[in-house]
Formats: structure tokens, C-alpha cells, sequence
């Protein structure tokens, strides 16, 4: 104890001074506020963005007030990263701008703080990527408005083995798929990062698959910006799941480029490549198609055709699993499809330019039939499984040799492997890990290519139906 009443006073001073505002700032933020707001808001400062020069909007108004209020106040501040410029800063969609482009790709740090009138949020930051420099600014959507439900194709037209065109594609493909394309200049990294600030602005959320198709020279931008979207970024809002090369002239280095492609998937996404050729050499890796003897025209001519289903013998594009073109494109029926990518077992021909041409080359050679895409069979999506269960099935797919019951909280997260047999499951379940759980059945072929159902949601019977968002998750054709 103190004996020293100087010493005692002193002390006295300081709790009064310091230690008594301190503890009450800690009660007043542990206690609900007499007559407000009793918990504090939630800071939303939106997905990550990617930028060139342009100033883009950044968006806060996914923030909110747990107990229902109002957001009356936002404040945006620059964390760490190169210096940029913030308008409307007390707004919930910010302008950010003042970029400054260098040789290599610069990530910006901003966090938001919003408050409901009594108490403030925690941060919650974005980040915004800097792409590197540009030549030439050339890609842009040919078939707007953008659609955030459709796929997106990045499309490269032919040229003088240097430099090139755009490819538009014809009217029916252009109804089911968002179309970016220009005319294209070497380097061609430069086209990934116009794209991804392109989507990013068009679609910051966007959940679709992502196809490049290159015909003659273009098919080196169409490797290079598949590989640089995949490798460089690693975004699987953004990630190239399909690269199309048809008739690939003017290239040393295909070979190593599939390859690359096929060892850099992102977030377990489905990646691989066609080869559509007028030569007969197969392109390890890569589901193949020759036009032996045809002209440079006739693969490119052959694809946009097969669009057009009504041009198949009989309507039946999977033509016992010898098919290609839109059939297995990121829009068509077989877009879940993931190849075998570690030899060549996929090797089909066409000898005349028609759109049911395709026949099996070589089957001894190259025996690989493609699985037929799944129908599932057993409560559609949305429906509530009652107490007695459901059986989750499918019919048999053509050339698989395994079916797999998948579980998962959403379609992009079908993670719990339930059950695996050499035929269609036929046994009810019951019990379901998550509301709603999501399903499907994904077959494999004797060469370790799979193919899936797009999932469908159940939810359990004493629960009532939870809404959640679907990243990557693809619309039934």
C-alpha cells in the first residue's frame, strides 16, 4: 500500500483520466444500445475487380444491418497496394480510378467501413488487380447485352501466322453463347488481359464456363489466352474451361500448349482441349478430328454447323459417342465433360464436309468412345424429399463403366463422393448432409474421362428451401 498521499492522488488522476473512458468505450461497445441498433452492421465491399486505365465502380451495397436498418453511412480508404483515386468515397458504389499500368500485374487494396447511424462495421476489404500494359485494345463483346447466364466464348479469327482477324461466329451461336473477339496482334498475353477486365466489368460475379476457339493463326491467341486466364490469374469466375483449335497453322509449340492447358485446371473445373486438323496428327491430350484431304476451311466451316442439331442424322449428336463441335462445347450437352488427357484415346475423322461426317479413326489404335452425357432420374430440382426418402438415379450412360453419387452445399461444391457402382444407383436415401444438398451422378469411361449431370437441389422434409448462390453453375440446355 501506498503511504504517500502525492503518490495516491496521482494515481487517482490517472484512472480517472485514462483507465474510467476506457472501460466505459468497452462497456458501451459490449451492451446494445438503449432505443438502436442492437448489433453492429456488416461491411460488404463486393467480389475483387480487375482494371487497365478505365475508372471502375466498385460495390458496397451487399452490406447490411442484422437487425434490419438502414445503412446510413460508408466510408472507402486505400490499404496498401499503388496509390489510386477514390470518388464518391461516402457512397456505397465507389469510382476508382488513377491507375497507372506497368510490365507486370499490381494488386490494389481497399477496405469499406459502413455504419447504421449508432454503431460501425468491421472492415471488409477488395482487391483490385492491375493488369499489365496493352498494345492494342482491340477485344470487345460483338453480340451485347451481355448475358450472365450464357457461356462466353473468346474467339480468334485466322491471319498471316503473326497477326489477325476476328471471328464472329454465325447468328445460332451467337444466341447461345456471349461472343468477345478482335483483331489480334502479337504478343497475345495482352488479349487475356483485356478479357478478364472486360468480364470483370461486364460480369464481376460471373458463374459460366469460358470457351477460346482459334481458327489457323488464331489458334496461338486461343492457347496463349486460355493458358494465361488459367495460369496467370487462377479467378475460377474468369477460368477457361474448353480450347478449341481448328485447323492450327503456323504453331511449333501445340503440343506443349495442351499439355500446359491440361495440367492447370482451376478449382477442380473441367479443362481440356479439341484439335479439329486437315493434317493426321493427333495432338496428345486433346479429343481429335481430322478432314483428311480437306481444304483449310472445312473444319471451321464443319464447327459452326454443328450448332445446328437438326443437321445430325437423325437429330442424335452423340452419335455413339463420336461427336464434337457444340456438342461438346461449354454451351452444349456435353459441356460437364472432362477428357482423359494423358494419351491419345479420342481420335475421329471426317472425310466429307457434312454435318453427321464423324466416324471412329483407328478404333484399334484409338479406341475411346465418349461417354454419353447423364439423365438424371428422380425428383426434380427444388423438390423436398419426404420421410420415406428418394431414390437419386439416372439412366444408363452409353460407354461408362462407373457411376458416382455426388452430395454437395452447391453446385460449384459437389465434394462427398456418397456411393460408386458399376450401374445406375437404385437405393433410396433418406438422410441429406445439407439444406438444400445439391446432386448428381458423374459416369467415368474405361479411360478416366468423366462426365456429370448438372446437379439438382433437394431439400430435407422439415426444412424450409435456403437460397444460395450458384458460382460456376451451368443452365440446363
Amino acid at each position: 500500500m501506498f503511504t504517500d498521499g502525492r503518490i495516491n492522488g496521482t494515481i487517482l488522476e490517472i484512472v480517472k483520466q485514462y483507465f474510467l473512458p476506457i472501460a466505459a468505450l468497452i462497456m458501451s461497445l459490449a451492451l446494445p444500445a438503449v432505443g438502436g441498433a442492437q448489433t453492429a452492421p456488416v461491411a460488404d465491399a463486393g467480389p475483387s475487380r480487375y482494371a487497365a486505365v478505365d475508372p471502375i465502380r466498385l460495390d458496397g451495397t451487399g452490406s447490411f444491418d442484422p437487425d434490419g436498418g438502414p445503412i446510413t453511412h460508408y466510408e472507402w480508404f486505400h490499404i496498401s497496394g499503388p496509390e489510386i483515386e477514390i470518388t464518391d468515397a461516402d457512397t456505397a458504389t465507389p469510382l476508382i480510378g488513377g491507375f497507372v499500368q506497368t510490365g507486370s500485374v499490381q494488386t490494389v487494396e481497399i477496405s469499406l467501413v459502413v455504419g447504421n447511424g449508432t454503431l460501425m462495421s468491421a472492415e471488409d476489404s477488395v482487391e483490385v488487380i492491375i493488369v499489365p500494359r496493352m498494345a492494342h485494345r482491340t477485344m470487345s463483346l460483338i453480340n451485347p447485352p451481355f448475358r450472365p447466364d450464357l457461356p462466353t466464348l473468346i474467339t480468334f479469327g485466322g491471319g498471316d501466322c503473326v497477326n489477325g482477324v476476328a471471328l464472329s461466329l454465325n447468328t445460332v451461336w451467337q444466341d447461345r453463347f456471349n461472343i468477345i473477339t478482335g483483331h489480334y496482334y502479337y504478343p497475345y498475353a495482352q488479349y487475356a488481359y483485356q478479357v478478364i477486365v472486360l468480364l470483370s466489368e461486364l460480369a464481376p460475379e460471373y458463374d459460366q464456363p469460358i470457351q477460346t476457339i482459334g481458327f489457323s493463326t488464331g489458334g496461338m491467341p486461343a492457347s496463349v489466352v486460355a493458358n494465361a486466364l488459367n495460369q496467370s490469374f487462377q479467378d475460377p469466375r474468369f477460368a477457361v474451361n474448353r480450347m478449341t483449335l481448328l485447323d492450327p497453322g503456323c504453331d511449333e509449340h501445340l503440343d506443349s500448349k495442351v499439355a500446359s492447358f491440361n495440367a492447370n485446371p482451376v478449382a477442380g473445373e473441367p479443362a481440356w482441349a479439341e484439335v479439329y486438323s486437315t493434317l493426321p496428327i493427333p495432338i496428345p491430350g486433346a479429343l481429335n478430328v481430322s478432314f483428311f484431304g480437306g481444304n483449310h476451311h472445312m473444319p471451321v466451316n464443319w464447327f459452326l454447323g454443328s450448332a445446328e442439331s437438326e443437321n445430325w442424322t437423325d437429330g442424335d449428336m452423340y452419335n455413339q459417342g463420336v461427336t464434337g463441335g457444340y456438342f461438346v462445347s461449354v454451351g452444349g450437352p456435353a459441356r460437364n465433360l472432362q477428357i482423359a488427357t494423358d494419351d491419345i484415346y479420342y481420335y475421329f475423322r471426317c472425310r466429307e464436309l457434312a454435318p453427321g461426317c464423324l466416324d471412329q479413326f483407328s478404333g484399334a489404335q484409338y479406341p475411346g468412345l465418349l461417354p454419353e452425357p447423364v439423365r438424371l432420374i428422380g425428383p426434380e430440382s427444388g423438390a423436398v424429399a419426404g420421410p420415406q426418402g428418394a431414390v437419386l438415379t439416372c439412366d444408363k450412360s452409353q460407354h461408362a463403366t462407373s457411376y458416382e453419387l455426388l452430395f454437395g452445399p452447391d453446385p460449384a461444391e459437389m465434394t462427398i463422393s456418397f456411393s460408386e457402382t458399376t450401374d445406375p444407383p437404385d437405393f433410396v436415401i433418406s438422410e441429406f448432409p445439407f439444406s438444400p444438398t445439391f446432386w448428381t451422378i458423374r459416369v467415368r469411361d474405361a479411360y478416366g474421362s468423366t462426365i456429370f449431370a448438372q446437379p439438382r437441389a433437394i431439400y430435407k422434409s422439415d426444412t424450409e428451401p435456403i437460397r444460395r448462390a450458384n458460382r460456376r453453375a451451368i443452365p440446363d440446355p
